[in-house]
């Protein structure tokens, strides 16, 4: 009963999450960078490990953005290609289109997300 309840107030409030939570996405909305409250709760609500939390040269919200695209761990971070975060131009058919990074809108330098990425391998070198 509780969980129609929350559907029906999601309804009449929030319309664009029941879509999203239609094709079995967990929306969270617009995430406000400045509160870290909030922001610590999502971190926690999405199972971002710990350590990745500590890794200083990442911001909260970067964090949550990674988060959000399945990067929990500092390994999966790791993993990562710079494309992987700023994006990169593809060559389809005679034209070229934009793939988007993980952390597009944080205008991020090439040097910079190579240097995040750097700093994240030394987990491996351990």
């Amino acid at each position: 009963i509780a969980a129609k309840l929350e559907n029906a107030m999601k309804s009449a409030l929030l319309k664009q999450s029941n879509y999203f939570e239609s094709l079995n996405f967990r929306y969270f909305g617009p995430v406000d960078g400045h509160d870290v409250v909030h922001l610590s709760k999502i971190l926690n609500d999405l199972k971002v490990e710990s350590k990745f939390i500590e890794f200083w040269q990442l911001s909260t919200s970067m964090l949550v953005a990674l988060a959000k695209n399945e990067i929990k761990t500092l390994d999966d971070f790791a993993g990562l290609t710079t494309d992987d975060l700023i994006g990169y131009f593809e060559d389809k058919h005679d034209k070229n289109s934009r793939v988007s990074g993980m952390l597009d809108g944080f205008n991020l330098t090439r040097d910079e997300a190579d240097q995040l990425i750097l700093e994240a391998r030394k987990i491996w070198l351990n």
